[in-house]
């Protein structure tokens, strides 16, 4: 018996490995051929070999997670299945329609279909074994006991040191003395032993001081599978009297987690925003579809696979979108498991950590930047932006923080009296100013001896590409006496000033991927983290450098 598993929008494609590894040492005569529909949508050579495999199989195993969509070239696949008559079972977990749309390809009764999805939702390798076995029997005539499904637990809470924990008393356990954070992941990871990513950034995490769980759990509720869906599990372990019982939540979990599909259309709608009702940030991390090296050696680092699910369907719930924890890597033996990317783990833990942090901090004590855009630099392009009044914006931005607290020794009347202020100090446009004139008008300045500091601690890439582009600091742009000038004002605890240039004003070069910005792009940033310590940054308007 031959069989082809397919994974559509995540890479479960070899979840049947092991069981006919397994099977065939029992004696059995079975190949199962799997693949990931990423792989062969960047690969043609490589999906001409699936597709050889379809025509000599018995059967095809799709799993889908999202839409058919995702792989573009799911078309030529069902015109293989179909031309060839081989059976094919495919099933989506958040989408029934996709289901019942090609439910005729499936040869076998109701009956069996039903036996095939319980085993497949349910995963696992003793699960996978009762499919191959039904497999057997089906195709191959092979007089074989094909065994009920076996349930595994639909959610619970997790750690690297014990891999099964009541949620309620896990969450119950954590410090109240440091950041709670819990790590949600697809409970699909836990059935398979293959939580590699979820270790990495547990550990950074804690390293990071912040006291982390996981809880494995599935997007939507299933009466049959015992899930409760996020929504619930939220509701029921991660609220109590109104008020959460954590500070911060790294999602793992690809696609949007709050729209669901409305029955008989194409359309999704939010029935249940349960983040907000959590009120707490919600971060997003994500695990690669293939090995790191290729994300670390492509200049478009995530493909397009997984910018949809992992980037753009999250966006709709609101996440704060950060990088990759984890490569699926494949080791010498076949297997393949994901590894914690270990950089990207601390840089998220970081990032994690410290939007927790801020949910504890006193409002008296936050310290804020506001950011306008010059762009180009010139005084009368201060504050660009498209059908929005930024400078008017962030005036009556700045009154609200003063009314919720915020320390501010000074507050604009309006948009006018903030743009009085921040013109008769220092902007990006200082070519028509004298030296005296600048040197009076620079209340913020950076010291050369400290950027000396943080260059020292970037990469030799990241100074060789600063040098080549605008020689040793200070360099020419925005600086007086050697040291770097700050565009903007500080008031109490809020910085509002402009996002510094980009070196040069015609369009070539703010646009140049090669060009590395100048000295004083990255002194301005180090000094808003190093020097002025903000807990946040709030870019206003368009253009941004950034972008």
């Amino acid at each position: 018996m031959k069989a082809v598993c397919i994974s559509v929008g995540a890479n479960h494609g070899h979840e049947m490995d092991a069981a006919a590894k397994a099977l065939r040492e029992e004696g059995y005569d079975v190949r199962v051929v799997g693949a990931d529909s990423c792989d062969m949508d960047g690969d043609v050579l490589f999906n001409e070999r699936m597709l050889d495999e379809v025509r000599t199989s018995d059967i095809a195993f799709v799993r889908v997670h999202g839409d058919v969509t995702f792989f573009k070239r799911f078309p030529a696949f069902d015109r293989t299945v179909e031309k060839h008559g081989v059976c094919m079972f495919l099933l989506c977990d958040s989408e029934p329609r996709v289901t019942e749309e090609h439910r005729s390809r499936f040869t076998g009764s109701d009956e069996d279909f039903l036996l095939l999805s319980r085993y497949v939702m349910s995963g696992g390798d003793v699960n996978q074994r009762s499919v191959l076995l039904w497999a057997l029997k089906r195709f191959d005539g092979v007089d074989v006991e094909i065994p009920e499904p076996v349930m595994q637990p639909a959610q619970g809470a997790y750690t690297p040191e014990n891999r099964l924990m009541d949620i309620d008393e896990a969450v119950a356990s954590m410090r109240t003395d440091r950041p709670r954070v819990c790590v949600f992941f697809n409970q699909r990871f836990w059935v398979v032993g293959n939580c590699g990513g979820v270790d990495g950034i547990i550990g950074a995490l804690r390293e990071r001081g912040a006291d982390a769980i996981g809880i494995f759990t599935m997007t939507f509720p299933d009466e049959a599978m015992g899930t409760m869906g996020i929504g619930a599990v939220i509701d029921k372990y991660l609220i109590k009297d109104g008020k959460p019982l954590v500070d911060c939540v790294v999602m793992t979990m690809a696609f949007s987690q709050t729209l669901r599909p409305k029955a008989d259309s194409f359309e999704q709608s939010c029935d249940d925003d349960m983040f907000s009702r959590l009120g707490v940030p919600v971060i997003q991390a994500m695990h690669l579809y293939g090995p790191a090296r290729k994300w670390r050696e492509s200049v478009y680092g995530l493909t397009g696979s997984e910018i949809a699910g992992a980037v753009v369907n999250p966006e709709y719930d609101g996440q704060l979108i950060t990088a990759p924890i984890a490569g699926y890597e494949v080791f010498e033996d076949g297997s393949r498991r994901y590894v914690p990317i270990e950089d990207r783990c601390r840089m998220v833990a970081d990032a994690t950590y410290m939007w927790a942090e801020l949910r504890r901090k006193p409002v008296p004590e936050k310290k804020a930047a506001i950011l306008l855009y010059m762009y180009p630099p010139r005084n009368d392009l201060a504050g660009g932006a498209s059908g929005l009044d930024t400078l008017e914006s962030v005036a009556d931005l700045m009154k609200a923080m003063k009314a919720r607290g915020y320390r501010m020794d000074w507050v604009p009347r309006d948009g006018r009296e903030l743009a009085d202020r921040l013109l008769d100090g220092i902007t990006n446009d200082t070519s028509w100013l004298s030296d005296a004139e600048i040197r009076r008008r620079a209340t913020e300045r950076i010291a050369a001896r400290d950027y000396e500091g943080w260059l020292a601690e970037a990469s030799g890439p990241v100074r060789e590409a600063l040098e080549k582009g605008w020689g040793v600091p200070p360099g020419e742009p925005h600086s007086i006496d050697g040291d770097f000038l700050v565009p903007g004002l500080v008031t109490g605890t809020v910085f509002v000033g402009f996002q510094p240039d980009r070196g040069k004003c015609d369009a070539s070069a703010y646009h140049d991927p090669e060009l590395a910005p100048p000295h004083q792009y990255l002194a301005f940033y180090r000094w808003l983290k190093r020097t002025f310590k903000a807990d946040a940054v709030v870019h206003i308007g368009t253009h941004g450098t950034q972008e």
